[in-house]
């Protein structure tokens, strides 16, 4: 059984780079696999770490309570990442890249259902460049999580999972493929000219690579690699692509995943696209070309199972951790209303109207943090002038309104209490609310803008260019065709679980997708 997750991927890019698509990936899913076509994320913020717990979780942050990759801890009163633990460390790498574990996930995964199911005789193995892709897909009971150490270039755990790193991925590590991967110059896939849906390549709203002054094809890899002075530039080209490919393939083999009496699992993320789509935006030839060499990636991949299970043992599914919004520069063009929210600007606006309510000196900060488009107040604040965050937030919301890209702020205790007939977005704002994480008052924004620089793009919203995802199931037992009514993605958990015959994960309360399988 194989998850796997594309970061960053939008729904509509299978059919915009279509044309471009060799035989054996992305078609050969879509041909030959069963695609749900408005797979929608039902919550926000829409980010990595949110989107893989949910995927495999079946729920929502409302449930597991990863509600953002970082957010605002008021025990500590810092902020927390989604995966931090600060109890272990790096197995194979430099120590402060291995701090990290499952423990913030409040739920299992389908993962860990399989495992009980079989009083964990089963195996499950997660891998992505980025920790938290790796981490919290492969759930609590995993056997191993590995993610990728930019600092030495090597595949890393952590004493979570193991003392030491297993044979077969210290042999890999020996290989050096990261050395030798980022010795490659990154040329697009086909002369530019074939490129026609995307925008030209010297755009003045795409970022730089560190040491670029364009951000023009060829890009020279190994240049920038010097000037960044760590492996970095793998996360941010196609070769993360490759180098996490290989990796699965060596820990299937390595670990003999699916030789057994029981079902086993890969997680497995593909983070690269996500580096190049926040650089570069959705219209950029950089990121049709990081798909068109995706694409390659799965061919190589799926050839790869079909070799090492050639029975057909084996089921996959591809989908998405979230969206991308256009960059707002390049669309404005076009008069598209959009831009960029400035946070610091609404902070200080919301600070200024509380001092002047409570006459209050300057230095006071009633603000605590701003994160996920939450404000978090200072409860030690609020108590010393007396005051409630309804009263605060009666305050500040008008001020707050005067920004024309506001459409409105509310607490997240009003969630609770008032009907969401009347909004249809307001269910999100919900599904995306824990109690003891999330902040105390919501601040809800126009379509079309989002939290960024002027260069590129990003996502987290709730609308559809952030929310619709692809979602292909693929192999054993799977029917052909298409299914165009309206799935979202705590489905994806109940539905993978239904055709394992095991429980659904713990906090789940999605839906199985009919049609799927055959009967």
């Amino acid at each position: 059984m194989v998850g796997i997750v594309v970061d960053q991927m939008r729904y509509d890019y299978i059919s915009r780079f279509w044309d471009l698509f060799g035989e054996g990936g992305f078609k050969e899913l879509v041909k030959n696999g069963y695609q749900c076509s408005n797979t929608q994320y039902t919550y926000l913020p829409t980010y990595t770490g949110p989107g893989h717990a949910s995927i495999f979780s079946g729920t929502a942050p409302w449930m597991h309570g990863i509600v953002g990759n970082y957010w605002y801890d008021r025990d500590s009163k810092k902020s927390v990442y989604c995966s931090d633990d600060s109890t272990v460390t790096a197995v194979g790498g430099t120590p402060e890249q291995g701090k990290y574990s499952p423990r913030l996930l409040l739920t299992n995964s389908i993962a860990d259902e399989m495992r009980i199911s079989n009083s964990f005789k089963s195996k499950t193995i997660g891998i992505a460049i980025k920790e938290r892709s790796s981490i919290l897909p492969a759930g609590h009971s995993a056997n191993g999580a590995y993610w990728f150490d930019e600092i030495l270039g090597v595949w890393i755990s952590s004493t979570y999972y193991m003392n030491d790193l297993p044979q077969w991925a210290k042999e890999y590590n020996g290989r050096k493929r990261s050395n030798e991967l980022l010795k490659m110059k990154w040329e697009t896939s086909f002369p530019i000219e074939k490129y026609t849906m995307c925008s030209e390549d010297n755009n003045p709203h795409e970022g730089l690579f560190k040491g670029e002054t364009k951000p023009v094809f060829p890009h020279d890899i190994p240049a920038i690699t010097k000037a960044l002075g760590n492996f970095s530039a793998i996360e941010g080209s196609p070769m993360g692509s490759t180098l996490t490919r290989e990796f699965a393939e060596a820990a299937i083999i390595g670990e003999k995943l699916g030789q057994g009496e029981f079902t086993d699992m890969l997680t497995l993320s593909f983070s690269s696209p996500d580096d190049v789509g926040q650089r570069y935006g959705p219209q950029a030839i950089e990121t049709a070309d990081i798909y068109i060499k995706l694409d390659k990636e799965l061919k190589d991949f799926i050839s790869f199972l079909k070799k090492q299970f050639p029975k057909g043992d084996y089921m996959l599914f591809l989908t998405a951790d979230h969206g991308a919004a256009e960059v707002p520069g390049y669309v404005r063009q076009n008069h598209i209303d959009c831009g960029l929210l400035d946070f610091s600007a609404y902070n200080k606006v919301a600070e200024e109207a509380l001092r002047k309510k409570f006459s209050n000196p300057s230095e006071t900060k009633f603000i605590a943090d701003i994160k996920n488009y939450q404000i978090y107040f200072d409860y030690d604040v609020l108590r010393k002038y007396n005051t409630t965050i309804s009263e605060v937030t009666g305050i500040i919301r008008p001020a707050l309104l005067k920004f024309t890209e506001l459409r409105e702020v509310f607490e997240t205790t009003d969630l609770e209490t008032r009907s969401s007939s009347y909004d249809p977005l307001r269910s999100k704002y919900f599904f995306g609310t824990n109690q003891k994480r999330s902040g105390d008052v919501w601040i809800v924004f126009n379509p079309g803008w989002l939290q960024h620089d002027n260069k590129g793009t990003s996502h987290g919203s709730p609308y559809e260019y952030d929310t619709h995802v692809p979602l292909i199931f693929y192999g054993m037992g799977v029917n052909k065709g298409e299914y165009k009514g309206k799935v979202e993605i705590t489905d994806v958990a109940p539905t993978v679980s239904n055709f394992l015959k095991i429980n659904l994960p713990n906090g789940s309360f999605g839906n199985v997708i009919e049609g799927v399988f055959k009967k």
